[in-house]
């Protein structure tokens, strides 16, 4: 009968093969869960061109510029949508378009 012996070379191998064996898990983990304030197939073609052309996103990149700092939004619910007067229609609080401009 031959006893496996666990050699710092084995070890390594069965360290590098982790990472790979958990994938599965992380399936359908989202790195932000981001409700979607307005459907885009519910979007008319006209507020589909207007949020293209001012580079809307439903999460703001740029740091202390998001839509709820903004003067042109209003009424956020408690999931976070609100209303933009540019856009005239639904955003996120958490969004960001090139028209943002800070509240006075």
């Amino acid at each position: 009968m031959k006893v496996a012996t666990l050699t710092r070379r084995r070890l390594l191998q069965h360290c590098a093969l982790l990472p790979l064996a958990s994938l599965p898990l992380l399936q359908g983990c989202e790195k932000t869960s981001t409700a979607l304030c307005a459907d885009p197939t519910l979007l008319s073609r006209g507020e589909e061109q207007m949020r293209k052309t001012l580079v809307y996103v439903e999460v703001s990149t740029v740091t202390k510029q998001t839509c709820a700092s903004c003067a042109f939004f209003s009424s956020a619910d408690t999931q976070g949508c609100g209303h933009c007067d540019i856009l005239d229609g639904p955003v996120n609080s958490k969004g960001h378009c090139t028209s943002w401009a800070r509240r006075s």
